[in-house]
């Protein structure tokens, strides 16, 4: 009668075909997965620079004396009771000349 095997063949590719697809990642999500690694990539990127704008500068010497000189001339002028700019402006021609 020939030789006859108990495997079945038919179930068994069946059971491959499913297996062969099982745990593979699909194509969507892998795009969905670059797409928003990028994304933050790029939030990451731009967070970096708007901190790097905003944040404080150093001063040299001479800018900070200036601009120390320029806050007491402000006090000084507030106290002498000169509130507008141009009277600030021309105390501060008097004391510089």
């Amino acid at each position: 009668m020939g030789i006859q095997c108990t495997r079945n063949f038919i179930n068994t590719n069946a059971s491959n075909a499913i297996v062969a697809d099982y745990g593979v990642i699909p194509k969507y999500v892998i795009k969905r997965n670059e797409d928003a690694k990028k994304a933050q990539e790029e939030y990451d990127t731009y967070v970096r620079e708007t901190l790097k704008q905003k944040a404080m500068k150093r001063l040299t010497e001479e800018e900070r004396e200036n601009l120390l000189e320029v806050h007491d001339l402000r006090n000084t002028a507030t106290e002498m009771g000169i509130v507008s700019l141009d009277g600030a402006l021309k105390l501060f021609y008097v004391v510089m000349c």
